[in-house]
């Protein structure tokens, strides 16, 4: 299935950047772009301490993404940051667990 293109909003409230990914396939550009935004969110003086990722709307993620959010997290860890993943759909919820990445990553139901 080939990567759809990637509509990103972000929210930034107190110390918290949510990230709203409106895509259903988050492939390697989208990753991309996801880190990008992160890494510019964090370059600020009112730098967030919390980047909540909501996946509602993506299906399926590839490999290179889900690779892109375990360096995005060791990355913010290092900074004391901390990454959560919420909404994900039932498919990515379980190629998580399958995973075992929700022993590593944050991943809650909704916010």
């Amino acid at each position: 299935m080939p990567e759809t293109p990637l509509q990103l909003q972000c929210d930034h409230d107190d110390h918290v950047l949510s990230l709203t990914l409106h895509t259903r396939v988050l492939g390697p550009d989208g990753a991309r772009a996801l880190v990008k935004a992160v890494h510019d969110a964090c370059d600020t003086e009112t730098a967030p301490t919390t980047i909540r990722v909501h996946l509602g709307d993506v299906t399926l993620m590839t490999s290179a993404a889900i690779g892109a959010m375990i360096v995005l997290h060791k990355q913010l860890a290092a900074n004391d940051r901390h990454l959560e993943l919420t909404d994900l759909s039932p498919a990515v919820l379980n190629a998580f667990e399958f995973l075992k990445l929700d022993r590593v990553l944050t991943i809650s139901t909704a916010h």
